[in-house]
């Protein structure tokens, strides 16, 4: 039987350590870099030009669950989260098996009270995507400490995604390679579910998106290669038993720079592609993603889109035909109705009947 698997060169792992606002260089090349020596101030995006062929990687999705109280939950949050995400509200109401549900900025979730009381206390936090941006290697690394320290044996990783951004290949080499069975892989080929939209807006202006999924959404491992962002980002998404594994010795690691070796490898134990494209993928240049935004400012930043694209020509004939008297009276009608909802959103109380800014 022919083998079609290609010797492959192993890269150097030797890459200059970054610092939390530097780069480092992975992979075949160790390239001087520019450093920058002061973080920038929090809440300014700074754009810096991407190379062809560096990878950015980033932690995109975590989950875990604790057996322990409702209390030492909250105890988790305001000790190494809340400072980013603000203090969480109850959302009134349930879901995913718990009795109550808690958020904070950017979509961060604590599930508290199993609906099942015949089952041992535990509860579970959730952080999203754009979350995960917000956190630093220092967040993540404090939050195992934490975990280790007070709840060894109790915890454990439910969900972890990893992101590599700018991939030297698309959507639809992926797919090429899985039809043409230029992989090894555990997923089977019936997995594989392409998705594409021919008119869809990418995030850079192009027209046309294409994805494609490899896995099962049900099963511990899968991947996602997209271009919706305009260049193209491949998820690893890991659950269970599998997260639990990766997330451990990711974070016991305590170096961010042997986050790309890491996830790697066990992205290469799931799906190995037989392509020139895929060996340059696995030894290529990269660094950790650059957390230089608060979750404040994304958070505002997403209502400012979506007042921008859904209310402001209501709110521009509100403006045009209402006496000031009756705009601020709807003003204040909204900060009676909101709740504690946006409270971490301003920057200090208002009195809902004042008419203050």
């Amino acid at each position: 039987m022919r083998n079609h698997r290609h010797k492959r060169k192993r890269a150097s792992q030797g890459r200059a350590r970054e610092s939390l606002y530097g780069r480092a260089a992975c992979g075949t090349n160790n390239r001087s870099t520019r450093m920058i020596t002061n973080p920038p101030d929090r809440g300014v995006e700074i754009k810096k030009r991407v190379k062809m062929d560096e990878v950015i990687y980033q932690i995109h999705w975590i989950g875990f669950t604790v057996k322990a109280d409702s209390e030492s939950a909250m105890s988790l949050y305001q000790n190494i989260f809340q400072d980013t995400f603000g203090k969480v509200q109850p959302l009134g109401n349930g879901g995913r098996g718990f009795k109550e549900i808690y958020v904070g900025l950017l979509g961060i979730k604590i599930y508290l009270t199993p609906i099942s009381s015949s089952s041992e206390p535990y509860w579970c936090i959730e952080i999203p995507g754009l979350a995960c941006e917000q956190l630093t290697p220092d967040h993540l690394f404090g939050l195992f400490t934490y975990l280790e320290g007070n709840f060894k044996g109790r915890y454990k990783f439910t969900r972890l995604d990893f992101a590599f951004d700018h991939v030297g290949f698309t959507p639809e080499d992926v797919e090429a390679a899985v039809r043409n069975n230029l992989v090894r892989s555990l997923a089977k080929r019936e997995s594989l579910h392409i998705e594409s939209t021919p008119f869809l807006p990418r995030d850079d202006g192009e027209l046309g998106t294409y994805t494609v999924e490899f896995g099962s959404n049900q099963s511990e491992r899968m991947i996602t290669v997209y271009n919706k962002r305009g260049y193209t980002r491949l998820e690893f998404q890991m659950r269970d038993a599998r997260a639990d594994l990766v997330a451990k010795e990711l974070f016991s690691s305590f170096e961010e720079k042997e986050w790309f070796k890491i996830a790697i490898a066990h992205l290469r134990d799931f799906a190995d592609f037989e392509t020139d494209w895929w060996e340059k993928f696995v030894t290529a240049n990269a660094r950790a993603f650059q957390t230089i935004s608060r979750a404040r400012d994304v958070s505002m930043g997403k209502i400012m889109r979506w007042m921008v694209k859904q209310v402001s020509p209501a709110l521009s004939v509100v403006m045009d035909t209402l006496t000031p008297e009756e705009i601020k009276s709807l003003i204040n009608q909204g900060r009676k109705r909101r709740g504690p909802r946006y409270d971490s959103l301003l920057p200090k109380p208002v009195d809902a009947g004042d008419g203050a800014a």
